[in-house]
Protein backbone atom coordinates (compact mmCIF):
# COMPACT_ATOMS: atom_id res chain seq x y z
CA UNK A 1 0.00 0.00 0.00
CA UNK A 2 0.82 3.27 -0.87
CA UNK A 3 1.77 6.01 2.08
CA UNK A 4 -0.05 8.99 1.62
CA UNK A 5 1.77 12.20 2.26
CA UNK A 6 0.45 14.36 4.96
CA UNK A 7 1.09 18.29 4.26
CA UNK A 8 3.56 20.11 6.55
CA UNK A 9 1.80 20.56 10.02
CA UNK A 10 -0.73 17.78 9.81
CA UNK A 11 -1.61 14.93 10.93
CA UNK A 12 -3.16 11.81 10.52
CA UNK A 13 -5.62 12.88 13.67
CA UNK A 14 -6.67 16.25 12.12
CA UNK A 15 -7.35 14.64 8.91
CA UNK A 16 -10.02 12.18 11.13
CA UNK A 17 -11.10 14.86 13.54
CA UNK A 18 -11.55 17.06 10.10
CA UNK A 19 -13.78 14.44 8.72
CA UNK A 20 -15.62 13.77 11.83
CA UNK A 21 -16.41 17.30 12.46
CA UNK A 22 -20.14 18.81 13.16
CA UNK A 23 -21.06 14.76 13.24
CA UNK A 24 -22.77 13.87 16.58
CA UNK A 25 -22.68 9.88 17.79
CA UNK A 26 -26.68 8.59 16.85
CA UNK A 27 -27.93 6.49 18.91
CA UNK A 28 -28.08 3.48 16.03
CA UNK A 29 -32.02 2.82 15.55
CA UNK A 30 -33.61 0.51 13.43
CA UNK A 31 -35.24 1.93 10.43
CA UNK A 32 -36.07 -0.12 7.56
CA UNK A 33 -39.12 -2.22 8.92
CA UNK A 34 -40.87 -2.90 6.04
CA UNK A 35 -40.38 -3.51 2.33
CA UNK A 36 -41.83 0.11 1.57
CA UNK A 37 -39.00 1.36 3.34
CA UNK A 38 -36.07 -0.08 1.54
CA UNK A 39 -37.04 3.40 -0.88
CA UNK A 40 -35.70 5.92 2.26
CA UNK A 41 -32.08 3.71 2.32
CA UNK A 42 -31.90 3.50 -1.50
CA UNK A 43 -32.07 7.61 -1.31
CA UNK A 44 -30.12 7.94 1.67
CA UNK A 45 -26.37 9.19 0.80
CA UNK A 46 -25.10 6.38 2.74
CA UNK A 47 -26.62 3.92 0.28
CA UNK A 48 -24.86 6.12 -2.37
CA UNK A 49 -21.33 5.69 -0.23
CA UNK A 50 -22.16 2.16 -0.07
CA UNK A 51 -23.07 1.59 -3.70
CA UNK A 52 -20.34 3.75 -5.25
CA UNK A 53 -17.44 1.92 -3.19
CA UNK A 54 -18.76 -1.40 -4.33
CA UNK A 55 -18.70 -0.66 -7.80
CA UNK A 56 -15.46 1.16 -7.46
CA UNK A 57 -14.34 -2.48 -5.85
CA UNK A 58 -15.60 -3.72 -8.55
CA UNK A 59 -14.23 -1.64 -11.32
CA UNK A 60 -10.60 -2.32 -10.30
CA UNK A 61 -11.09 -5.57 -10.81
CA UNK A 62 -12.27 -5.86 -14.17
CA UNK A 63 -9.92 -7.58 -16.49
CA UNK A 64 -7.77 -9.19 -14.06
CA UNK A 65 -7.17 -12.96 -13.51
CA UNK A 66 -7.87 -15.01 -10.70
CA UNK A 67 -4.39 -16.36 -10.51
CA UNK A 68 -2.97 -12.65 -10.69
CA UNK A 69 0.15 -12.15 -8.65
CA UNK A 70 0.15 -9.10 -6.45
CA UNK A 71 1.67 -7.37 -3.68
CA UNK A 72 0.09 -7.25 -0.20
CA UNK A 73 1.96 -5.18 2.44
CA UNK A 74 3.00 -6.70 5.93
CA UNK A 75 0.17 -4.32 7.24
CA UNK A 76 -2.05 -5.78 4.95
CA UNK A 77 -1.15 -9.06 6.24
CA UNK A 78 -1.61 -8.57 9.70
CA UNK A 79 -4.87 -7.29 9.37
CA UNK A 80 -5.94 -10.25 7.63
CA UNK A 81 -4.43 -12.58 10.14
CA UNK A 82 -6.52 -10.36 12.76
CA UNK A 83 -9.53 -10.94 10.64
CA UNK A 84 -9.02 -14.33 10.21
CA UNK A 85 -8.59 -14.75 14.56
CA UNK A 86 -11.42 -12.98 15.08
CA UNK A 87 -13.90 -15.30 12.34
CA UNK A 88 -12.43 -18.05 14.05
CA UNK A 89 -13.40 -17.23 17.78
CA UNK A 90 -16.62 -16.39 15.99
CA UNK A 91 -16.56 -20.26 14.99
CA UNK A 92 -15.10 -21.29 18.62
CA UNK A 93 -18.30 -18.88 20.39
CA UNK A 94 -21.20 -19.61 18.58
CA UNK A 95 -24.46 -18.19 19.36
CA UNK A 96 -26.23 -19.50 22.87
CA UNK A 97 -29.76 -20.85 22.38
CA UNK A 98 -31.95 -18.39 24.10
CA UNK A 99 -34.71 -15.99 24.07
CA UNK A 100 -32.87 -12.38 23.84
CA UNK A 101 -34.67 -9.44 23.27
CA UNK A 102 -31.34 -7.21 23.15
CA UNK A 103 -28.59 -9.71 21.65
CA UNK A 104 -27.34 -12.91 22.47
CA UNK A 105 -24.90 -13.43 25.80
CA UNK A 106 -22.01 -15.23 23.28
CA UNK A 107 -21.27 -12.17 22.32
CA UNK A 108 -19.87 -10.90 25.54
CA UNK A 109 -17.39 -14.16 25.81
CA UNK A 110 -16.51 -13.35 21.98
CA UNK A 111 -15.62 -9.66 22.66
CA UNK A 112 -14.12 -11.00 26.58
CA UNK A 113 -11.46 -12.45 24.21
CA UNK A 114 -10.94 -9.62 22.35
CA UNK A 115 -10.75 -7.25 24.77
CA UNK A 116 -7.89 -9.97 26.73
CA UNK A 117 -6.20 -8.97 23.86
CA UNK A 118 -6.10 -5.35 23.81
CA UNK A 119 -5.08 -5.47 26.74
CA UNK A 120 -1.60 -7.40 26.21
CA UNK A 121 -0.68 -5.28 22.79
CA UNK A 122 2.13 -8.03 20.74
CA UNK A 123 3.48 -8.84 17.20
CA UNK A 124 0.24 -11.23 16.62
CA UNK A 125 -2.40 -8.32 16.71
CA UNK A 126 -0.53 -5.17 16.38
CA UNK A 127 -3.67 -2.97 15.74
CA UNK A 128 -4.30 -3.66 19.46
CA UNK A 129 -2.41 -0.55 21.73
CA UNK A 130 -5.02 -0.69 24.81
CA UNK A 131 -8.16 -1.45 26.33
CA UNK A 132 -11.04 -1.66 23.80
CA UNK A 133 -14.02 0.59 25.10
CA UNK A 134 -18.01 0.09 24.07
CA UNK A 135 -20.24 2.72 23.39
CA UNK A 136 -22.74 2.64 26.64
CA UNK A 137 -25.58 2.19 24.09
CA UNK A 138 -23.59 -0.75 22.79
CA UNK A 139 -24.32 -2.59 26.48
CA UNK A 140 -26.81 -5.06 26.89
Amino acid sequence: MAETEQPSGSSPEDDASDATAGNAFMIPKKEISMVPDMGKWKRSQAYADYMGFILTLNESVKGKKFTCEYKVSQTVEKLLDLLATLDQWINETPPIDQPARFGNKAFRTWFSKLDQVSKHPSTEFPFCSGPLTVHEDWTE
